[in-house]
């Protein structure tokens, strides 16, 4: 019947409806990633990492093999492993901020303990590590010590 017919087709056109939508979507994402590229850059030579790495982050997400952003990542970011024993301690950051002002911003969760390859905006932080049964440790860090190695950090006990 007629009725039986309709179905398929109107099912059918709703597909390739919603294909073609969501390659337009996708296909303007990609050229707005572009279009940041020139601001990544521009930030990226201001030593303004943290707005240069947010921004990279967000481009990266549709342009995940682009020569232009795998150049500048090196100079905006950096990676950050934490290793400590006993595994399991939850790790916080808090990036000392880069406008002159003396608040620091709320730590953030990262990770839970073996930590690898952490990309984070190049800067300093303060980095935090926490485990039941052990004194929480503080320790800052920079860009510097991040590409020198892995930070490992044996908790306290408590009782120091």
């Amino acid at each position: 019947t007629v009725q039986r017919r309709r179905l398929p087709i109107a099912l059918g056109a709703l597909v390739v409806l919603s294909a073609a939508g969501w390659l337009l979507w996708q296909s303007a994402n990609v050229r707005w990633a572009r279009a940041q590229l020139p601001r990544i850059e521009s930030l990226a030579q201001a030593k303004d990492n943290g707005a240069a790495f947010t921004l990279a982050m967000a481009v990266e997400r549709y342009l995940p093999d682009d020569e232009v952003l795998a150049r500048l990542m090196p100079t905006i970011a950096d990676t950050i492993s934490v290793v400590t024993e006993p595994a399991g301690a939850q790790v916080f950051l808090r990036q000392f901020p880069t406008d002159g002002s003396v608040t620091l911003p709320p730590r953030q969760l990262v990770g839970t303990t073996p930590l690898t390859n952490l990309r984070v905006a190049r800067g300093e932080y303060v980095l935090t590590l926490e485990l039941e049964g052990y004194a929480t440790t503080e320790r800052t860090v920079s860009g510097a010590m991040m590409v020198f190695g892995t930070l490992t950090a044996p908790p306290p006990p408590n009782d120091l």
